[in-house]
């Protein structure tokens, strides 16, 4: 049995000549479908169908535009839930002093009822806290003073408690004045309480007023 080899058909490499070079003869008919598996739909016969510079110019600049939508919104919904709570604060602290100046005409008038004593129904509040300057009043020591000047800052103790004596600096300012009206044997005080604070560079105020009786 003999076996012959013919390379009529298929050369061998030659010196300098690549592989695909001698295997372009053996790709023949076959070449189209092999290109149509390699090339991406997108540019096959020759064109390119992507985007351009300046449409991937113009979609960058909607994404940033609405992802700095969407930040500044989230920022402003930030500060107006801090200013909020800002004003929520201030509201009560303003109410402080109300009830502290009507707990102290309650216990005047009880003095007189219960022990026969005879006292100033503004008794505690009146040298301090009726004119002009105003008062400080410190609800959780119990003591009332004139501002000066200038009413001082309210501490915020680490218990998370508003006073005067000890504690860091709580950025709110409480000024309390009490003004009386004298209508023949009737007596009227007037309350009023002012709270300020800052806000980055915006200053900010929340006021109170009340009016009490010597009942």
């Amino acid at each position: 049995m003999h076996f012959q080899l013919r390379t009529s058909n298929f050369a061998l490499p030659k010196r300098g000549r690549t592989p695909l070079l001698v295997l372009r003869p053996l790709l023949q008919g076959r070449g189209r479908a092999i290109s149509r598996f390699l090339t991406p739909e997108w540019i096959r016969g020759g064109q390119v169908t992507g985007f351009t510079m300046i449409e991937t110019i113009v979609a960058l600049a909607v994404l940033l535009t609405a992802i700095t939508g969407t930040i500044t919104l989230f920022m402003q919904r930030l500060q107006v839930t801090g200013i909020g709570r800002e004003t929520i604060t201030a509201f009560y602290l303003a109410q402080e002093p109300i009830e502290y100046i009507r707990r102290v005409r309650d216990e005047n008038r009880l003095a007189l009822i219960v022990n026969g004593e005879v006292r100033d129904w503004l008794l505690g509040i009146r040298a301090s806290c009726v004119g002009p300057g105003g008062c400080i009043t410190d609800t959780a020591n119990d003591s009332v003073a004139s501002c000066g000047a200038i009413c001082p800052q309210l501490l915020l103790s680490a218990d998370g408690i508003y006073n005067y004596v000890g504690g860091v600096p709580s950025g709110f300012t409480r000024t309390t004045t009490v003004s009386e009206t004298v209508i023949g044997a009737r007596r009227e005080a007037q309350i009023n309480v002012l709270v300020s604070w800052t806000r980055g560079s915006l200053s900010r105020s929340f006021q109170l007023r009340e009016t009490i009786l010597n009942w």
